[in-house]
């Protein structure tokens, strides 16, 4: 069931021109990396880190938001959250059908 899926998705583009192929596998990239560790880290520091440096910029509070979004955040909130939202699948599909988009690409542009 898992696999049928990842081809029928990936078989929508498999008639479509080189070009769409082009920005469907861009358009997968993006996804896996909205779905990645590093976007998780950057959106939620800067989630914590925005309000200190706007409001009182000290060197201590920035080192307390810093502990502050690792304890919180990335220890705690992102385990339950992958629980959750079971990225790490995601992620594994998404590669998938980017691998398959390839192939279908390559199939079209042989040179």
């Amino acid at each position: 069931m898992y696999e049928q899926s990842i081809m029928n998705e990936a078989d929508k583009y498999k008639d479509s021109s080189s070009f769409k192929i082009k920005t469907m596998i861009l358009v997968y990239k993006f996804l896996r990396f909205c779905n990645s560790d590093s976007y998780y880290f950057i959106t939620s520091l800067s989630t914590i880190l925005l309000p200190l440096f706007i409001f009182d910029f000290s060197i201590g509070t920035i080192f307390f938001g810093m502990i502050l979004h690792y304890i919180i955040f990335m220890t705690y909130l992102k385990t339950k959250l992958d629980k959750i939202f079971e990225t790490r699948k995601e992620i594994e599909e998404i590669s998938d059908v980017i691998e398959i988009l390839k192939s279908h690409l390559k199939n079209k542009n042989p040179n």
